[in-house]
């Protein structure tokens, strides 16, 4: 029996113990309570052996907080206008909008990185050259010689599309100002590697 096995063994035996797991469960709990509080608060429905449970723990507990007429805890979406911000409050909450704004534009671009094929890679670049917008079919048919499959062709301007990093509008394809700046956040496409 291998090191790694006979210490699995081990622990099966040690937390096998109704004393043991009982307090490992308290130390779990002790150690890990505000995310766990955190995860309650955001449940919405649970379902146990001949019971169901739905309700948001987040509205139940916003309004115990806040009394009928009044705002909840947090920011809203929008400051009412009746609200007043001092200027150096104003600017800590563009700042903290804009820092929202740049991470959540970081984790789409990682997102489009490793989700989008070198093909649609290579078009957004390409479009990305383009000094004027591009016909739907001159697109189709330039495209063609790289990629021969209609279907495929049709995938990758939809995904453009839906990402919006491309707009088609009177069957001409632009670039959008988005898609110029994670060309720009990308940096070139790296070579492929020659096969070995």
């Amino acid at each position: 029996m291998s090191t790694p096995e006979l210490i699995l063994e081990y622990l099966k035996v040690v937390l096998s113990s109704p004393p043991v797991v009982g307090a490992v469960a308290v130390v779990f709990i002790t150690l890990f309570r505000t995310p766990i509080a955190e995860l309650i608060n955001r449940i919405l429905h649970l379902r146990f052996p001949g019971m169901d449970l739905v309700a948001s723990q987040q509205e139940k507990a916003t309004k115990e907080i806040a009394p009928a007429g009044q705002a909840p805890q947090g920011l809203p979406a929008e400051v009412p206008a009746n609200i007043k911000l001092t200027p150096e409050q104003a600017q800590q909450i563009g700042q903290l909008i804009q820092s929202e704004r740049a991470n959540a534009a970081l984790w789409e671009y990682r997102y489009l990185n490793y989700f989008l094929v070198r093909s649609t890679q290579v078009v957004v670049e390409w479009l990305g050259t383009l000094p004027q917008p591009i016909g739907v079919r001159l697109l189709d048919t330039h495209l063609q010689q790289w990629i021969p499959n209609a279907k495929e062709r049709e995938a990758i301007l939809a995904a453009l599309q839906n990402h919006r990093l491309v707009t088609v509008d009177n069957d001409l394809v632009q670039i959008t100002p988005k898609g110029r700046e994670y060309l720009q956040w990308r940096g070139p496409l790296p070579p492929i590697p020659p096969s070995a």
